[in-house]
């Protein structure tokens, strides 16, 4: 599990780096990606271990929640290994705090654009797509999962490591949200890079809400919430059967 936490988001996190900065895209004499070049895409490069570390954080924060409520039910040796996972999931949790705010900055500097949405009122940015309301729960999440994680590891209460994980959860869905909707409409977040002929040819393939008017339709939303609530209610009872005897 560890080995493909590593492995699975080399892909689609380098898909999302490229979305930001569509770098090492070259237009002669054909159009084409040097794919290995273009994983040096800076924000990639921050944003690819910030999603291992976070998955680590939350895999092990959960952990720590099932082995804690064996522990409430007598198990003996749970309570140890509810300690060391809630420990190791401290860790990594600050570890991706702390490459959020590198990432931030990356994204600062190389796609504005999507900074300024994200941050928006927060900073007093005048975003033309503002969801810094997701970029403040997802901190609400995190800051839940991180005193949770610490008030655990001090009292040993079985409802402190469950709540910790639950608030892992919470942040881990409100941030894939927050880094895809802080670009919309656009699908690349900077194309200063391109020449602007080019850019402006693409300006209104660019813009999702032109070529796709399903982007700006409501009920695309609900649906695809209503298919998410029974994916997370599944999961909630596979950790409810795990943490079971």
């Amino acid at each position: 599990m560890m080995v493909s936490a590593i492995l699975i988001p080399l892909g689609f996190r380098a898909v999302f780096g490229f979305l930001n900065v569509p770098m090492r895209l070259e237009l002669q004499p054909k159009i084409h990606l040097d794919a290995i070049k273009a994983l040096a895409n800076p924000t990639f490069l921050v944003l690819y271990p910030k999603s291992i570390f976070a998955s680590y954080a939350l895999t092990f924060t959960i952990l720590a929640g099932v082995f804690a409520y064996r522990a409430g039910r007598g198990d003996g040796r749970a309570e140890l290994y509810a300690g060391k996972f809630a420990k190791l999931g401290l860790a990594f949790l600050v570890l991706t705090a702390v490459l959020g705010a590198v990432y931030a900055e990356t994204l600062r500097i190389f796609a504005p654009y999507k900074f300024d949405n994200a941050f928006g009122m927060l900073l007093g940015i005048n975003a033309k797509y503002d969801v810094s309301w997701m970029l403040l729960l997802k901190i609400a999440f995190v800051s839940i999962q991180f005193a949770a994680i610490v008030y655990f590891l001090k009292s040993r209460g079985v409802r402190s490591a469950e709540v910790a994980g639950a608030a892992g959860i919470g942040a881990v869905f409100i941030g894939e949200m927050l880094n895809a909707f802080s670009q919309y409409p656009l699908l690349i977040a900077n194309v200063s890079g391109l020449p602007p002929a080019v850019v402006k040819s693409l300006e209104g393939i660019l813009n999702m809400a032109k070529p796709n008017p399903l982007t700006t339709m409501s009920s695309l939303y609900a649906i695809t919430l209503a298919f998410l609530i029974p994916l997370l209610i599944c999961f909630g009872v596979l950790i409810y059967l795990v943490s079971t005897d």
